[in-house]
């Protein structure tokens, strides 16, 4: 009796710890996700994230945090999900993933004007400072490849600010945010120029490790269910590229090795 009611224990505590809801987050990055002027979260990726949870049951609640936030979260705590997450071979096995849900190319912007010219990475690292977010893929990158000329806030905003105060000669963000981070600073985007092409990365809803396989796979063929019926593209039209919406919306492509 005594071995029966340990083992009812710990049979409980495993099953409270893989059933209890998960906890989703993203970070402020427009058209994608935001808030609106009511207060409410929304965006082309929380709505279509939001019906993905609705047809899995779960409550839908999206919460907004600071990236670096965020993602330390995700790392340290269970029954967490985060979305747009860069699937990097750095990050593989440190969380479950569930996606794509989109795909971007990024590299080093400038302001057109300053004429500046790269033609290798290593060219960068020899500029005066590079503003990239904190512990955002890219910013991981750089510093992987012993970049020391960085400046490391915790918004993209922030770098597209400085680099128009004069402040850093590069920034580092991505193709489909460029339009949306240039009007939030009040400038067009035609102001900026990219100067080098790093690398292209697919997106995903992260999960963290102790979140069971049967329900990142229930989440996986909702997403692709979502892809099959065209739910998937009637979020994304019209916001993103139609090459990139086409590109992820096939199911059955596999896009991680």
């Amino acid at each position: 009796m005594k071995y029966f009611i340990i083992f009812y224990y710990f049979y409980a505590l495993f099953n409270i710890s893989h059933s209890a809801e998960i906890q989703v987050m993203t970070e402020l990055s427009t058209p994608g996700s935001y808030q609106n002027n009511k207060g409410q979260i929304t965006g082309a990726t929380v709505e279509m994230v939001r019906e993905l949870l609705r047809r899995v049951n779960h409550s839908g609640n999206i919460s907004i945090y600071p990236w670096a936030r965020a993602y330390k979260t995700l790392l340290d705590q269970d029954n967490i999900a985060l979305f747009e997450t860069a699937r990097t071979k750095e990050r593989e096995k440190l969380f479950k993933w569930v996606g794509p849900i989109k795909k971007v190319s990024w590299g080093f912007y400038a302001i057109k004007n300053k004429k500046i010219h790269l033609n290798s990475l290593n060219e960068a690292k020899e500029v005066d400072l590079i503003c990239t977010y904190n512990n955002d893929y890219k910013s991981e990158f750089l510093k992987k490849h012993n970049f020391e000329n960085l400046i490391l806030p915790t918004r993209p905003l922030q770098c597209l600010k400085m680099l128009m105060l004069d402040r850093v000669s590069l920034i580092t963000t991505t193709d489909i945010a460029l339009s949306s981070l240039a009007k939030k600073a009040g400038i067009e985007d035609s102001e900026l120029t990219l100067v080098y092409t790093i690398d292209t990365y697919y997106l995903y809803i992260a999960l963290s490790k102790n979140v069971a396989d049967e329900k990142v796979l229930m989440w996986q063929q909702t997403l692709d269910k979502m892809k099959q019926d065209g739910t998937f593209e009637k979020y994304y039209q019209g916001i993103y590229p139609s090459e990139m919406i086409h590109d992820i919306n096939d199911a059955n492509k596999q896009y991680f090795p």
